[in-house]
């Protein structure tokens, strides 16, 4: 953040007294800082193989057709096994059956955490798995104009957001923009038309080994590259042996740092949004994280008949909705809940009719979810109607929403993108289509809204601070870079605001690390300020003790 920002912010937003200290970052609870929106991360979730989203949630003041055009793999409307009533509270058009695996799902949701978006897709829908997917990762879709886009949107946003980046670590962002997972071949999402790429695949590899396994990988750099096609293209290797390197011990560091503190499901996704959790706890301020699970393509035994409730699709439902209720109670319990949204999206939905395989084939629109927080909780969007199918048993209604608006919306209401950010996204279309998914009171202001000068510009003396381990068992260390020295102090403040240890330090020019001990304080959640009084600066983090 620039440093007029950051005293405009510490002026503007009437900060919290406790015992006489101004805890900025808390200072309103209901109102997104920038501080607090630079910190946010988001965790996209890809069902691949193409999601039924209508056993997933089902239809219920259209059951009856639901039912006529599902006879065996239907789920019940009573009985032991029957559908999940997910809010009664919904206008009818809205009114929700949950599958009856995805408990998790429903608890989270009672718990104001979940945002389900109805029908959503994108103008001229492709039906093939391999397209689709590259669509709804390039930000494209089936017309002529938007159905050839070589890079992924992802990869735009970031690009632009962190120009300086360019694979390499950096002060102001240590770890990768971008961390993928589930799949050993790198996402088009993340595609740039730069040749260094925005994000690392830690596909296959124990997080707390990767600085072993990269540093030797390829061994000494050559000194002498020829000026021909063949150099720059020895240059490019180089280059990314470089930046993963450079990330390599950081990423060991922040996983051995982190810790779980829920039980997870041992499966696929389970065992990766475990490993996010970890990063994220350690102090990794990666800004998308990309998790994978397989399995959505349920042209056959999509459901065991006299039994719909069970079967191939059921258990891909309860893994997700087991690992994300993991995930979210994981990240809870570390006190880095605040920063987290997770979305899932599939490539597209399925018939609404079964076929004669007691699957589903190929469709068109589906729910996404969002799970976090400070989602706006509720259902979007109304239940596609089921009376309009043409002779295939596709929906001939049109989506509720576009895909597009969902990302717009999490990456400018949620990560802060700013309008010019959105353009080179390729999302600008979608800007005064926004969706209201996020709790109005943590949208992301205007004025916090985080370009490719923000980082550029910071002239403030702290920078790139971080405090770890958090959670922590008998000391803390807090990190930072500062462009002068001075005198500051490290006040360890209790929720009720009695100043518990204070430690003074001198901060140098340069790289800092100090470590505090705290043996003596019980188990739970405290406030960590340091704060310079000749400065006027201050910065302010929970910790949890464990």
């Amino acid at each position: 953040m620039k440093r007029r920002d950051f005293l405009k912010y510490t002026a503007a937003l009437s900060p919290l007294m406790i015992n006489g200290v101004s805890l900025r970052a808390f200072a309103s609870p209901n109102l997104a800082d920038c501080a607090e929106v630079q910190q946010r991360t988001l965790v996209v979730v890809q069902m691949r193989g193409a999601n039924d989203g209508l056993n997933t949630f089902i239809p219920v003041d259209q059951y009856g057709t639901y039912a006529n055009i599902r006879p065996n793999i239907a789920i019940s409307d009573t009985g032991q096994n029957k559908y999940i009533d997910l809010d009664n509270t919904l206008s009818n058009s809205q009114k929700t059956g949950v599958h009856p695996t995805m408990t998790g799902l429903k608890s989270l949701y009672d718990q104001g955490k979940v945002n389900i978006v109805q029908g959503v897709g994108y103008p001229d829908f492709n039906r093939s798995h391999f397209k689709s997917t590259d669509l709804w990762f390039t930000g494209g879709d089936g017309t002529v104009a938007n159905s050839n886009i070589s890079t992924g949107w992802m990869g735009r946003y970031l690009d632009d957001n962190f120009p300086n980046v360019q694979g390499l670590p950096t002060t102001n962002m240590p770890d990768p923009l971008a961390i993928e997972l589930g799949d050993n071949k790198p996402s088009i999402g993340f595609h740039t038309e730069t040749e260094h790429r925005t994000s690392v695949n830690l596909t296959g590899q124990d997080p707390a080994g990767y600085y072993t396994l990269v540093s030797e990988v390829g061994g000494a750099l050559l000194g002498n590259v020829p000026n021909s096609h063949y150099g720059d293209l020895l240059q490019h290797v180089m280059s990314v042996e470089t930046g993963m390197s450079g990330y390599a011990q950081r990423i060991t560091h922040v996983f051995n740092q982190g810790l779980n503190l829920t039980t997870y499901p041992d499966s696929e996704l389970g065992n990766q949004l475990k490993t996010v959790a970890r990063l994220i706890s350690g102090g990794c301020q990666t800004k998308i994280f990309l998790v994978k699970i397989s399995g959505f393509d349920t042209h056959n035994a999509q459901a065991v008949p006299g039994s719909p409730e069970t079967g191939v699709h059921a258990d891909l439902l309860n893994e997700i909705s087991t690992s994300i209720a993991a995930f979210q109670n994981d990240i809870g319990a570390l006190g880095v809940e605040d920063q987290v949204l997770t979305v899932t999206f599939s490539e597209f939905g399925r018939k609404p009719i079964e076929n004669g395989n007691n699957g589903t084939d190929h469709g068109t629109w589906a729910p996404m979810m969002l799970f976090g927080k400070h989602v706006n909780p509720g259902v979007l969007g109304n239940h596609i109607n089921l009376s309009n199918l043409d002779n295939q048993g596709i929906y001939t209604d049109s989506a509720n929403y576009d895909y597009r608006q969902v990302f717009t919306s999490i990456l400018q209401d949620w990560l802060g993108a700013s309008n010019s950010t959105l353009t080179a996204t390729m999302f600008d279309p979608f800007i005064s289509n926004k969706l209201p998914i996020i709790d109005p009171n943590r949208v992301a202001d205007e004025d916090c809204y985080i370009t490719s000068t923000t980082f550029q510009e910071d002239k403030s003396p702290i920078q790139g601070l971080t405090v770890f381990p958090n959670p922590t068992v008998d000391y803390f260390t807090i990190r930072l870079h500062s462009q002068q020295t001075y005198d500051a102090s490290i006040n360890i403040i209790n929720l009720s605001g009695e100043i518990l240890q204070t430690e003074h330090i001198k901060i140098l020019e340069g790289q800092n690390q100090k470590t505090v001990i705290i043996e003596t304080l019980k188990q739970g959640h405290y406030i960590i300020q340091l704060i310079s009084d000749k400065q006027q600066l201050g910065q302010t983090f929970k910790l949890v003790k464990i």
